[in-house]
């Protein structure tokens, strides 16, 4: 009887060693591991939402939560730590899976790897196949069920979290198999919370975290899944994306991960390469935010027409705020970047917002996902056209990776963020070495050394 889908992805991550990464997989494995964690410890304070979420997810364990040192059920710990990744809005991100890998699978394995003291291999390897996982499901159905309403993150990030913390608990196949089985069952979230504002979001990525350890841990205790979870009837792809897709795939490593990118600053991936383009148009042409009179943002309609992108302020909440991109472009054309602070609620002077209404967004069907242009018309009479780069722009090497986040690292809670910035530098880079595969994970990086408040 042939393999089926999630039997297929089983068998891969079972047998998915370390030994076998390549050097350009180990370089983005460390660039990802030092971007999550660094954007995890300069979340914002802990809100009254936040605090009720994590009051939740509280049961007590072995996996460390990051900035508060409390020790909790793996489980809750990854939902916390997920969350926490994802609360300044800043991820890694995955084009054609239109989401976010690294916030839902990082704390997923870590909170497993502490709790069964696994080896610093079983992490990467873990870690690999997460990032591998995730985009194979998710590359030809994203598009369709992103147009039914469904969060990338959320519906494709919870099989990553299972990958991961199966292969984490070194499951064998059929367990690895009912692990993804499992969390098909976990799937969901809508977009429905970017056009509304409303904070969702953030409990969708803790979600899609703790769903793949307790797939993972419900697998190892002898549940079982549908073996046509997946390209079933009635299974995941019918349901969510309306059509069951062929698999090409031949069952090896694809090195997904050497396609995610950054976003350099806090707010929407779907902005990101716009400010980019704007700013450096703006260093390159010579112009200022009072020079401009009108812009005109061109994307591709499905990024045109997603929840929140077309909205102008003022806003009165931060999901507002980190979907807008008019906001966004405003605020990068007047200070040339932007910050946190840039989307706390009631956030941007009155002016700022008046400018914005300037910048209108409309999509260009000839324009590819993530791609983008912008039409600038100066006072002056010149009209300027910026064409973005490739997103692979955002792709960054480890070297640009320690760069961006030193910059974060100055947001970190800590006496001295420069040298835990540089405790963390060496603690990944060793975690992800060859040489420290064979020791314990928790030998290897302690996150708990960059606890603080919450």
């Amino acid at each position: 009887m042939p393999a089926t889908y999630v039997e297929r992805l089983a068998a891969f991550v079972a047998t998915s060693e370390a030994q076998t990464l390549s050097e350009p997989v180990r370089e983005k494995l460390r660039a990802c591991l030092l971007f999550n964690l660094s954007v995890g410890f300069a979340a914002p304070q802990a809100d009254a939402i936040r605090v009720s979420l994590e009051a939740l997810h509280a049961a007590p364990g072995d996996a460390v939560c990051w900035r508060t040192g409390a020790r909790l059920a793996p489980a809750d710990a990854a939902f916390r730590n997920a969350a926490l990744i994802s609360a300044r809005g800043q991820n890694d991100t995955h084009a054609a899976m239109n989401g976010h890998i690294g916030c839902v699978a990082i704390p997923a394995v870590f909170a497993l790897a502490e709790s069964v003291d696994a080896n610093a291999g079983d992490v990467c390897a873990a870690l690999a196949c997460a990032y591998d996982v995730a985009p194979l499901i998710a590359q030809p159905a994203a598009m369709q069920s992103g147009e039914r309403g469904f969060r990338g993150t959320s519906l494709y990030g919870v099989f990553a979290a299972a990958a991961g913390a199966a292969r984490v608990l070194r499951l064998d196949t059929s367990q690895c198999a009912a692990a993804l089985s499992i969390a098909s069952q976990f799937c969901g979230g809508t977009m429905q919370c970017w056009a509304e504002g409303t904070p969702e979001w953030l409990m969708q990525v803790g979600i899609a975290s703790y769903a793949g350890v307790v797939a993972a841990l419900l697998a190892q205790g002898g549940m079982a899944g549908a073996r046509f979870a997946l390209e079933g009837p009635n299974g995941f792809y019918r349901a969510f994306a309306g059509a069951v897709p062929d698999w090409q795939w031949n069952g090896e490593a694809t090195s997904e991960i050497e396609n995610v990118t950054f976003k350099p600053f806090p707010g929407c991936t779907i902005n990101q390469m716009p400010v980019k383009t704007l700013l450096d148009c703006k260093h390159r042409e010579g112009f200022d935010a009072a020079d401009v009179e009108r812009l005109t943002l061109a994307l591709h309609p499905a990024y045109a027409g997603y929840p929140g992108i077309d909205r102008h302020g003022p806003f009165d909440s931060a999901a507002s705020a980190i979907m807008s991109a008019p906001y966004m472009l405003q605020c990068a054309l007047e200070n040339d970047t932007l910050t946190l602070a840039d989307f706390a609620p009631g956030s941007g002077a009155p002016s700022l917002h008046a400018s914005s209404r300037r910048i209108s967004v409309v999509a260009d069907e000839a324009l590819a996902p993530f791609h983008c242009w912008i039409d600038i018309g100066l006072r002056d009479g010149r009209a300027i056209r910026a064409l973005s780069d490739a997103p692979s722009a955002l792709s960054y090497s480890f070297d640009r990776t320690v760069s961006l986040t030193e910059t974060v690292s100055k947001e970190w809670r800590t006496p001295d963020s420069r040298s835990a910035h540089a405790s963390l530098l060496r603690q990944v880079v060793d975690l992800c070495s060859n040489e420290a595969s064979r020791r314990r994970f928790s030998e290897v990086i302690e996150v708990g050394n960059f606890s603080t408040s919450s």
